[in-house]
């Protein structure tokens, strides 16, 4: 399980390109991290992933293979310390309910092969046409339900 300072650690290390690895580079993403990030923010992005992971249906993913989950619209973000070389540390989704759900922790917890997407689906609304976005995430590991076992014994 990852802590607030994994968490940090990991956006200021993250670089795509090596013109962002240098000492000079890393250091003014500490400042950078320190200037846009507040540590309640990241926290609660760790604490709502993991809250979300705690949740997730086990047996009805092993079942189908997915999880949709509902999306507040519009309140996909992004972690990013200005690399010169683009790219962001991580992306942030915010489900309907509030949390903050982070892809680098969903991915480190159950593996590079998640694959996490947004469909928007029509909604019939008082005879209007209305969408909702949602998090599809598939390609679980088969070993989900013991991966998830391991969270709560922390």
């Amino acid at each position: 399980m990852l802590t607030l300072y994994d968490y940090k650690d990991y956006i200021i290390n993250y670089y795509v390109n090596e013109v962002d690895n240098s000492e000079d580079k890393i250091n003014q993403r500490c400042f950078e991290l320190l200037k846009k990030y507040n540590e309640r923010y990241l926290q609660k992005i760790v604490d709502d992933t993991y809250d979300f992971i705690s949740e997730l249906p086990i047996y009805d993913i092993l079942e189908q293979g997915y999880y949709k989950c509902d999306l507040d619209c519009n309140t996909i973000s992004y972690i990013s310390l200005n690399l010169d070389s683009g790219g962001f540390a991580d992306t942030v989704y915010t489900t309907s309910d509030g949390k903050l759900i982070s892809r680098y922790i969903l991915r480190k917890t159950f593996g590079d092969n998640l694959r996490l997407s947004i469909k928007s689906e029509e909604i019939p609304f008082n005879n209007e046409e209305d969408y909702n976005d949602f998090l599809y995430i598939e390609r679980f590991p088969k070993n989900i339900n013991e991966l998830q076992m391991k969270l709560h014994l922390k």
